[in-house]
């Protein structure tokens, strides 16, 4: 009994030697190392996926700075374009304005022609063999003036053949309205005469210019300019404009 207890105390009191193969020291720092990796990447991991990750704050700084220079660009673009789009609202207003302009041009320009066209028939019937000695009239036309009631109107007057002595005489303007008007003979004032004519006296030619009014209301069809010589019962010559 007393050997048994000896060897059971013996036994329990054995120290165990596990022998283990040589590894270099290379070898050995490389696992810490590997493990020590493995180590770090899991906490970060499990920092990250929580929201408390330590890269954080830098991140948010660098997305930071990376929208703030998206918004100076965008701003900048912005800028260029509004610039553009001033530059293009401007020139399309210059296009207009020089658009109406040509336009007012071109209307001057065709009024001007028919004013042209007119005078040139005036003188070429002025300038056509005379048979005779009476009185040519040409260029009568008459158009609205600028004031309400207000019209303008024009004559060409010359004496045919040879003539020795000057013409003298008058001129009036009988105004014809349309149905409905007064039906007797208006006559406008065309001079500073008795009866309101404006008196002549002139050897070839004579161009005659001036202005009349009507009542507002009365619509006008037809304007005569007739022409007197001194000591006549009969108009010389006459010649009519209907009014458009």
């Amino acid at each position: 009994m007393f050997l048994q207890r000896m060897r059971r105390r013996l036994r329990s009191q054995q120290v165990r030697v596990a022998i283990k193969p040589h590894r270099p020291w290379w070898w050995r720092w490389g696992i810490r190392a590997a493990w020590l990796a493995v180590c770090s990447a899991l906490l970060l991991g499990s920092l990250n996926w929580y929201g408390a990750s330590l890269l954080s704050p830098l991140r948010l700084q660098a997305d930071n700075l990376a929208l703030q220079n998206e918004l100076a660009t965008a701003r900048a673009t912005l800028q260029r374009t509004q610039q553009d789009l001033a530059v293009l609202v401007q020139a399309r207003a210059q296009d207009q304005a020089a658009r109406n302009s040509l336009a007012q041009d071109l209307a001057a320009l065709r009024e001007e022609n028919v004013h042209l066209k007119e005078d040139l028939a005036s003188v070429r019937s002025l300038m056509a063999p005379a048979q005779g000695s009476g009185l040519r009239l040409s260029g009568f036309r008459v158009r609205p003036g600028v004031a309400p009631g207000e019209w303008l109107w024009h004559l060409l007057l010359a004496q045919g053949g040879r003539q020795s002595a000057d013409f003298r005489g008058r001129v009036r303007l009988r105004l014809e309205y349309a149905p409905g008007e007064p039906r007797d003979p208006q006559f406008a004032t065309a001079g500073h005469g008795a009866d309101g004519a404006q008196p002549l006296a002139f050897k070839y030619y004579e161009e005659l210019e001036g202005s009349f009014r009507t009542n507002n209301g009365q619509h006008l069809r037809k304007v005569w300019a007739e022409v007197w010589r001194d000591g006549d019962t009969q108009p010389s010559a006459a010649q009519s404009f209907a009014v458009p």
